[in-house]
């Protein structure tokens, strides 16, 4: 008799089973719900500046004028 298993051991397992399915639906019911929350409601980004409020690099015409002799002269040589 000292052998068995006491009753109230067995009765208690089913209830800890139950939690631990009701805990693990809520969390899969949980984790999509806080993600389109984030979607939905995170703050947005600033907006980039129009590129009319964009400066050129300080030597952009520099670079556009050796791009266009270098053209030029490659259609030169063409000829």
């Amino acid at each position: 008799m000292g052998a068995s298993t006491p009753r109230h051991h067995l009765s208690s397992q089913p209830l800890p089973l139950l939690t631990k399915r009701i805990f693990t639906y809520a969390l899969y019911a949980l984790l999509p719900l806080a993600v389109l929350h984030y979607l939905l409601f995170s703050p947005r980004p600033p907006a980039p500046p129009p590129l009319a409020a964009v400066s050129s690099p300080p030597h952009g015409d520099r670079t556009l004028s050796v791009l266009r002799f270098l053209v030029t002269s490659v259609r030169r040589r063409g000829r």
